[in-house]
């Protein structure tokens, strides 16, 4: 398979569109170096005057470094394309997590995965209020959040 792409760690030859290593299931997209991306998440809902910056830093996983703005309103965080933040990973649930933020704090709740959602590594089973700098983990990708004014 001349064209396909090689997996650093088992070497196996891939199909072109693969994200994943089809022998050993390691991810391919670090095969590619991606540029630090800044995504900005948005609701149907205005901002505040004076809005906070609010929102998650990808601090392990294959998109470590991405930064992703929360705005007023529901965030679905899950691998179902449609998620408002979607991670293309099999560690993670269809719909994995949701991030609620009322303009002043952000819950954020398990919605039934099967690798469970943590918080500060603690398993979350209820509600959790998260505060700057909580390390928020969903399958293989921790999320550092942040919280502070603009």
């Amino acid at each position: 398979m001349p064209d396909g792409l090689s997996c650093r760690r088992c070497g196996h030859e891939n199909v072109p569109s693969a994200n994943f290593c089809s022998s050993c299931g390691s991810t391919l997209s670090e095969l590619v170096d991606e540029p630090t991306e800044m995504l900005a998440v948005t609701s149907a809902e205005p901002a505040q005057a004076e809005p906070l910056v609010v929102g998650f830093l990808v601090s392990r996983g294959p998109k470590a470094g991405s930064r992703y703005q929360l705005d007023v309103g529901k965030t679905t965080l899950g691998r179902h394309p449609e998620s408002t933040i979607f991670f293309d990973d099999v560690t993670v649930s269809r719909r994995h997590a949701e991030a609620d933020f009322d303009g002043q704090a952000v819950v954020v709740r398990d919605v039934g995965s099967l690798n469970g959602t943590y918080v500060n590594q603690k398993e979350v089973r209820a509600d959790v209020e998260l505060a700057d700098g909580d390390v928020l983990q969903i399958g293989k990708f921790k999320l550092m959040f942040f919280h502070g004014e603009s």
